[in-house]
């Protein structure tokens, strides 16, 4: 259960991620990855403050920041077929 809270915490993390990158569309791709990393690390460190083991810590960050991605670019395929 406190994995999963984490997980829905996290997804609203990466939520800010993508409303900040979204809001600076024109920078270039070396500061989307910088603002990325930043990020990462943070996410990181806020699972790290939950959960006990700095392993799982990681591998929670990298589970949803992966099903948080996967389920937007998901989301803009589906948005971008209804278009057409």
């Amino acid at each position: 259960m406190r994995s999963f809270l984490l997980c829905l915490l996290l997804w609203g993390w990466w939520s800010v991620l993508a409303l900040s990158l979204w809001a600076s569309s024109y920078d270039g791709t070396v500061f989307d990855l910088l603002m990325f990393g930043v990020f990462f690390y943070i996410a990181y460190l806020i699972a790290k403050k939950f959960l006990a083991y700095a392993k799982r810590s990681f591998v929670l960050t990298c589970v949803s920041a992966a099903t948080f991605f996967a389920g937007q670019w998901i989301f803009h395929a589906l948005q971008i077929a209804t278009l057409l």
